[in-house]
């Protein structure tokens, strides 16, 4: 780990400690806070991700934050739905949340509480990264950074989707300013698959978001073919 933390720095890019299952997850932020206490005392270079369908998850992201604070490092944090929670719910049904609405409203407490601390720590000490394919959750992402006046540009909040999927989130947000990743898998493709795979069936708002996505290619096409009968009409 301290070698990919060297090399993150070396080259100007972030790292990003993915979130696992809960019984390794303290384990997880143990090693990653560790890192950041050596990696980001001059920016926010590694970065560790909060599942909020946990009930817990904001809880958690205030206490990781006052304890970068104690270290004196930069924060930054991934935050995401999570992509286990069937597993989840098998191993420890109580620490997650109910429903699908109750996972959405947890999500937006959660990045509640890592803007509050973008506010208040400033641009130069914090990353937050927006990752979510729920159209509701970055409607409402877009309302607090508006009402707290975070800048769009200076990219210590950022938005996240995967590579191929949430296009009609992703596009809207950069042509609007907003400075948006995509995820790309590297991997055999056997591990790549099921990743993905994982991803579209823990997350609704994906499905949801692939219907509508086909939707808006149908509406897109049906207008280019009637435009181009135009044209061919007026000529």
């Amino acid at each position: 780990m301290k070698c990919l933390g060297k090399v993150a720095v070396s080259r100007d890019v972030h790292l990003l400690v993915d979130a696992e299952y809960s019984y390794v997850n303290s384990g997880c932020s143990i090693i990653t806070l560790a890192m950041m206490a050596h990696f980001n005392q001059h920016s926010p270079v590694v970065a560790n991700t909060f599942q909020c369908y946990f009930k817990d998850t904001w809880k958690n992201l205030n206490d990781e934050i006052n304890i970068s604070q104690q270290l004196g490092a930069c924060f930054a944090a991934k935050i995401v739905r999570g992509a286990y929670l069937e597993k989840e719910r098998c191993i420890a049904p109580e620490n997650v949340c109910s429903s699908h609405a109750c996972t959405g409203e947890n999500y937006n407490k959660t990045l509640e509480v890592g803007l509050h601390h973008a506010v208040t720590a400033g641009s130069k000490r914090t990353l937050i990264i927006i990752a979510t394919h729920n159209e509701n959750s970055v409607i409402s992402a877009l309302q607090s950074l508006q009402d707290m006046g975070i800048s769009r540009k200076d990219g210590h909040v950022v938005f996240a989707q995967i590579y191929g999927m949430g296009e009609q989130i992703s596009m809207p947000l950069a042509h609007a300013g907003y400075i948006v990743y995509k995820s790309v898998p590297m991997g055999p493709l056997n591990q790549v698959l099921p990743y993905l795979a994982r991803r579209v069936a823990e997350n609704r708002s994906v499905l949801q978001g692939a219907r509508k996505e086909r939707e808006l290619l149908q509406q897109e096409l049906k207008h280019r073919m009637l435009e181009k009968l135009h044209v061919v009409n007026i000529k």
